[in-house]
């Protein structure tokens, strides 16, 4: 069942940037943090209380899922730094992360053939968030936003980590609500601190529509993505969950007619492979 909650998820964000792409030229990353965290209180508080949670197990997880809810804020400030091409080929490479935390400190065990199958899964995410035109590698100017991206890579790593070690310390439904308690208070902190993000273009349905749509699709998948990772393993599910990146080339082919070349089209091929070796194994 994670493998469909994985997917599921990955679709979803695949989708879900598509709308959001939009949006991100209108609304600042403050005003799609707070929308997030509203739709996570919306979602998460209920499905976890429904479900039963564990309130003495709370104050436990409670200092780590306060970072992890920082680092998944900081996000959508990451890629307004410039160079947006190069910021994700970098950030793509978060799940290395989160594969080396787990078979180090949570002790997952993968089968020779689950890491070809990985592997081939990691190349396609790579390949699929290189530039259009590798000629642009070239013209490529380092600076403050690399070190950014490199950060945020290896802190977006290790909040997958977080997630699922505090989902093994209590249960999901404990940590969803632990979460969702904790993304609120940090988002709307925020407020106090990003002065520029508070205003806001007049509203029109036009400008506010792809990201309110998009934040939307996006947070469905991120649940979807805390179920996957309590029934799999973080080593798997968090690279396979990463393909949303081809999901979003294929429909920006299919539905924005965008073309594909040679690099993406490998990446697909190989991400795709990798996924069908999972299922098998």
């Amino acid at each position: 069942m994670w493998l469909v909650f994985t997917l599921f998820s990955a679709v979803l964000w695949g989708v879900g940037q598509i709308v959001i792409k939009k949006g991100y030229q209108n609304l600042s990353p403050l005003f799609n943090n707070v929308l997030a965290s509203l739709l996570i209180v919306l979602m998460m508080i209920p499905i976890a209380l429904s479900h039963g949670i564990h309130p003495e197990r709370i104050l436990s997880i409670l200092p780590l899922t306060i970072v992890v809810a920082i680092i998944f804020l900081s996000y959508y400030y990451v890629i307004r730094l410039g160079q947006v091409a190069f910021t994700g080929t970098i950030i793509s490479t978060g799940p290395i992360i989160t594969a080396t935390l787990s078979i180090i400190f949570l002790h997952e065990i993968l089968s020779v053939f689950q890491i070809v199958a990985i592997g081939l899964v990691l190349v396609g995410i790579i390949c699929l968030a290189m530039p259009e035109k590798i000629s642009e590698v070239k013209n490529m100017k380092v600076g403050s936003w690399l070190w950014w991206a490199l950060f945020t890579a290896i802190i977006l790593g290790l909040a997958d980590f977080l997630i699922k070690l505090l989902i093994t310390q209590s249960d999901v439904y404990t940590y969803l609500f632990t979460y969702g308690l904790c993304n609120f208070a940090a988002s709307f902190l925020s407020i106090f601190f990003d002065k520029k993000g508070r205003a806001l273009p007049s509203f029109s349905w036009k400008s506010y529509a792809p990201t309110v749509i998009g934040v939307t699709i996006m947070e469905v998948a991120f649940v979807s993505f805390h179920f996957a990772l309590s029934g799999g393993l973080a080593s798997i599910v968090t690279p396979i969950s990463s393909l949303y990146v081809g999901i979003t080339a294929v429909l920006a082919w299919l539905i924005l007619k965008e073309k594909i070349d040679k690099i993406h089209f490998f990446g697909i091929a190989c991400a795709a492979i990798g996924v069908i070796l999972v299922g098998i194994s």
